[in-house]
């Protein structure tokens, strides 16, 4: 029931990602800001990463270096967050930002792309080391 209410709102429509995943959209829209902000609840409330790196000055930054740097005793991971826009079309990454990308990955670093919605749930076991099923979207998608 809850299904069909949604489908009836105007501009409201079912975004499928990549792995199959249905979202209602733009009804879960997230702006990066805020998903990074998720990012944080999820990593600071579990405890599983003890600090978290992002730069708030943009300008004194290399142009293209990762949103988050998380830390945490024998793990680092280096994260380039994106959402979808309000349309459902994924951003994608800047020039600086892929080679960044490609030079951790050739460095040997634990790199990962996290786009909102389509990797909620590989973003929530990382960060929160607990199943899908556990996560707070995943009941959205049971709808």
């Amino acid at each position: 029931m809850r299904r069909v209410a949604h489908e009836q709102m105007a501009g409201v429509f079912w975004l499928v990602a990549v792995s199959g995943q249905r979202w209602l959209w733009p009804i879960n829209h997230l702006t990066e800001k805020e998903w990074d902000g998720t990012l944080m609840d999820w990593a600071s409330k579990l405890g599983r990463w003890r600090k978290a790196w992002h730069c708030t000055v943009a300008q004194k930054s290399d142009p293209g270096f990762f949103d988050r740097v998380w830390l945490r005793p024998g793990k680092a991971l280096f994260t380039e967050l994106k959402v979808r826009d309000k349309t459902g079309s994924p951003n994608t990454t800047s020039t600086a930002q892929d080679e960044y990308i490609y030079e951790g990955i050739a460095a040997g670093l634990d790199v990962r792309v996290w786009t909102f919605p389509d990797d909620v749930f590989e973003a929530w076991v990382m960060l929160a080391g607990r199943t899908k099923e556990e996560c707070p979207y995943y009941r959205e998608l049971a709808l």
